[in-house]
């Protein structure tokens, strides 16, 4: 039930995103960079809500295979890996394309940004 409860949160960070001039989809870019509210804590709350999301499903994997089954050691395997991997393709593959866009976008407002607000979360000190 939880990932049920992550995903009404990334929906309500994209429509508070929006309500403020910002634009979800990078292809189409935004007019407004939004800074305030929850993005004045994380560049990327909604894939941080994503990560919580797959942290919870790991955590379901890790629950299944403290069940004994005998396929229980891949689910011990399995879970870290699926949010290591998950983490590593955002951080790596998409948040830096998005980034480059904004840049692009925004230039010296977005850098001022990126160097008060993590990429992941919390301020910058």
């Amino acid at each position: 039930m939880g990932w049920v409860l992550f995903f009404v949160l990334k929906i309500l960070l994209v429509i508070y995103l929006e309500r403020r001039g910002g634009d979800a989809r990078e292809f189409v870019g935004s007019k407004t960079l939004v800074t305030s509210g929850v993005y004045g804590l994380s560049r990327n709350p909604v894939y941080v809500m994503s990560l919580l999301q797959n942290l919870c499903w790991s955590l379901g994997l890790i629950g299944l295979g403290a069940s004994g089954h005998p396929f229980a050691c891949l689910a011990f395997l399995a879970a870290p890996a699926l949010l290591y991997g998950h983490w590593w393709g955002m951080n790596r593959l998409i948040v830096p394309h998005e980034e480059a866009a904004l840049r692009k976008k925004h230039g010296a407002a977005f850098d001022a940004y990126c160097a008060k607000v993590n990429r992941w979360f919390g301020p910058r000190r």
